[in-house]
Parts: structure tokens; sequence; C-alpha cells
């Protein structure tokens, strides 16, 4: 498969690079220009975000549903209506499209008008299926290939409860972002705006008073900076638009009450791309219409957001304490920073006793119904490093025995990059600290790995 095309470009009238050194001013519209779009990029991280070398970084909407078909997701709607607007949705404002009846035909181009493939939706009507999405032969999509609108009622275990609800504030700050924010934003206050469940992840938004850069700036002078996690492509904006507007008072008194400036007149930059001449270019959102633009100076407010949070989020922050050793930086502490492009991942020989082993401690005595795991972003490529069988224990007091919480024999993960699956525990209790360990992998193999840990309480 081809490596994945450079994300979105715009092309905009050019401005001085050396704008960073002053947040003032009014805002400058540019000539009016036409703007360009890899229109497959749009696509691909309206579903599935990768990186500009098509690395996996997150799921943001879908779920496998069949294990044996790992590339086919599924996404709960209330009707065909609401699944024909997400499909819109996906694709870029300069998209060609041809609709007949009740299928729709999205040719893809990329930045300079040359054809990447097209994507087409029709109507369904198979076990509660309303809706599906495919792509022609030879479109280079990533980690997915056909997507099935499934109506909520039909979702599997659609009555589970809920970790996420409306309004929530939490805060947090992934360890993956650290060192990409400037000193006043590395602490942030996130509102969630979506719950999840039926193909969609829980959505939280913060606002920060800098940008967020995702890739090496000094290295990649020309390269698009943007995106990855945090900071939402234009599909995705429109989304936040779309969702703010619909209850405007209710999530400005929200904002206000924690402080992050919620405004209808202002612009919210969503990405900055740097072009030839060492140019820059600014794009922005203003919510009552979710409208786009791009333009030089005004006050500065990046909108960024995550949906992919560990459910232990709002009640703990798990906090790993011992555990076997990582290679390089993927370490055991990997496993509760919420990122599914992050990994702990270790080889046999750093064993102990013959089991990898993490230890990690919440904030309180939790007394935790389930747990979910989620498999690392190169799954597919390494299928066999998943765990299998394993062990998880808490206590509440340092020197206490370890209590045996679950114990399992085949942990059955998918081969499917980012998956997350859920496991029950048997007789809940409250603990303190818990001890996972984990004895053997797929076919029983040298090197484990996974990426995220996380309780359900």
């Amino acid at each position: 498969m081809l490596l994945f095309a450079a994300l979105i470009s715009v092309s905009f009238t050019a401005c001085s690079d050396n704008d960073d050194n002053g947040g003032g001013g009014e805002k400058t519209n540019p000539e009016d220009k036409e703007v360009f779009y890899n229109d497959l990029s749009y696509f691909q991280n309206a579903i599935i975000e990768v990186d500009s070398l098509g690395n996996f970084l997150a799921r943001t909407c879908g779920e496998v549903l069949n294990v044996n078909e790992p590339h086919h997701l599924y996404v709960g709607v209330e009707s065909f209506d609401e699944a024909k607007q997400k499909f819109l949705q996906w694709l870029a404002p300069d998209v060609t499209v041809t609709s007949a009846g009740n299928s729709i035909s999205a040719q893809l181009t990329d930045e300079e008008g040359h054809a990447q493939g097209s994507v087409y939706f029709k109507a369904a009507s198979a076990n509660g299926q309303v809706a599906e999405v495919t792509a022609s032969a030879g479109t280079q999509l990533l980690y997915f290939d056909k997507v099935t609108f499934l109506l909520n009622s039909a979702w599997p275990v659609n009555a589970s409860a809920k970790i996420y609800h409306l309004g929530d504030v939490i805060t947090y700050a992934p360890n993956s972002i650290l060192g990409h924010l400037y000193s006043e934003d590395k602490t942030l206050k996130w509102v969630c705006i979506r719950e999840s469940g039926n193909g969609v992840m829980p959505m939280f938004v913060t606002i920060t008073n800098r940008e967020y850069i995702a890739g090496d700036y000094s290295h990649e002078p020309f390269s698009i900076i943007k995106s990855s996690s945090y900071c939402p492509a234009e599909a995705k904006a429109k989304g936040i638009a779309n969702v703010l507007n619909a209850s405007w008072s209710y999530w400005s008194d929200i904002f206000k009450t924690q402080g992050i400036p919620l405004e209808k007149d202002t612009y919210y930059w969503i990405d900055k791309t740097s072009g030839a001449m060492m140019f820059t270019f600014h794009h922005a959102i203003k919510f009552p219409k979710g409208e786009l633009d791009s333009f030089y100076g005004g006050t500065r407010r990046f909108l960024l957001k995550i949906d992919w949070l560990d459910d232990s989020s709002i009640y703990s922050n798990l906090v790993g304490t011992n555990g076997s050793a990582g290679v390089g930086e993927e370490d055991y502490q990997k496993l509760f920073d919420g990122a599914a492009s992050s990994k702990w991942c270790s080889h046999l020989n750093w064993r102990t006793d013959g089991v990898w082993f993490v230890e990690f401690k919440a904030n309180i005595p939790l007394k935790a119904v389930g747990y979910k795991l989620t498999t690392a972003s190169d799954t597919e490529t390494y299928p066999y490093r998943n765990p299998k069988v394993w062990r998880l224990l808490g206590r509440n007091d340092e020197e206490d025995e370890w209590e045996v919480i679950d114990n399992v024999t085949n942990g059955d993960l998918p081969a499917v990059n980012g998956y997350t699956k859920s496991y029950s525990i048997p007789t809940p209790r409250k603990y303190l600290y818990y001890r996972w360990e984990i004895s053997d992998t797929q076919n029983n193999k040298d090197v484990m790995q996974i990426a995220c840990f996380s309780l359900v309480v």
C-alpha cells in the first residue's frame, strides 16, 4: 500500500512567517483565492486519523463489530437521513458529488486536481442497516475499506452504561503532547460535547491560547503543521460547531464557568500551513454558521479536541508505579496516557517470575466493574504480540497480599489496530492498588505489546 499522501493543503495569499511574534491586530482577509483540498486525506482523517506517513493515530468514528472483518467499520445512527448527513460531513468542501436517488458518488482529487478514486454512499436495508459506504478499486484508504450505518436500536449491547456524560469537565494533560504545547497550556480543561456509543468515541474539546504543533517544524519547513488527535480537521471542526450551536447557551455557560473563551464572533484556529518561501497560512472556524476562513492576525485561540480518552480519566488518574521494562520510550506508563498511538512493548527476557507486570495506583479506591484494553497501532503488522493469558489483581495497602480480581486464559484480542475490548470483573470490590500480570501472548511469542489500559467504574 502506498504511503499516505500529505495532509490537507490550503492555498491563500501569502503572508509573513513572523506572525508568532505578536497576537494583536484585526482579522485581515486574504484576496479571494480558491481553496484546494487533498480530498482523500480529508475523508481518511474524518474516520481514522493517520499521520503524514500513513501511521495509525486514532479511530475517531466507527467500531469493528466483526473481528474477522477488521477493516469494516460500523457507525450508529437514528435514521437514513442522519447517515447521509454524516457521510457528506466526511467530504471536503470541493469534492464533486453526484446524487441519484438515495445513492451518492464522490470523486476525490488532490490539491492539483489529480484523481484519487471515488467513495460511494448507498442505502441498505438488512438487519438494521440503513446505508453503507464503499470505495472504488485503488482508492488508498488506510485501516478501513467499508463503513456501514446501523440503526442505534440494532446496535449490539446498546444498553451498556455510558462513562462520559455531556457537560463533564476534566483536567487532562496527555503525556504525548506535553512537549508540544506552551507551558501555560500544558494542563487543560476539556468539556465533553459528545457521549460515546454506537460507533463514535466520546469527544472532549478545549481552547488554547497558543498553537499545538504536530511534527518537527525545524526539519519540515514546507510541510503542513497540523492534525493528530488534538487539532481538528475541517470536517470535525464543523461537527463541533454543529454541536455547540444546537445548544449554544448551555455550552457557553459551561465553557464560561471553566474559564474557556467560547464566543460566537471569534474565529478559532484549527490548523497552520507552511508553504513555499516560508509563507504561513492559518485556517479557522467561526461557530454560528460553521464557516471556515483563513487570515493573519486577530486573537489567537486554537480549538483542540480529544476523542479517545481512557474511561478512568474522569474518576481517577491511574499512575504506573512499577513494571517490566519497555523498548526505548515504550514503557508501562504509556498504558495510561489514553493514546492508541503509543504503547507498552516489552521483551521476554524482561519478565519477572514468568510474567510481564505493571503495578498502578488510583487516586481513590475504585470499585471497578470491568476494564478495557486497547491494541497497539501496529497490531495488524504484529498480531502475535497481543496479550493472551493474564491476571488482574488488587489490594488497598502496600503491605497487603494481592487478591485476584480476574483470571483470563484466552483474552482473544483481535488483530486490529487501536481496537478496544472490554472485560467484566466477576465480583467487583474497591481497590486502591492494582497489578496486571501477563504470562503469555498470542502464538507464544517473545514480544508483548498493548496500547491502553483503563478501568470501568
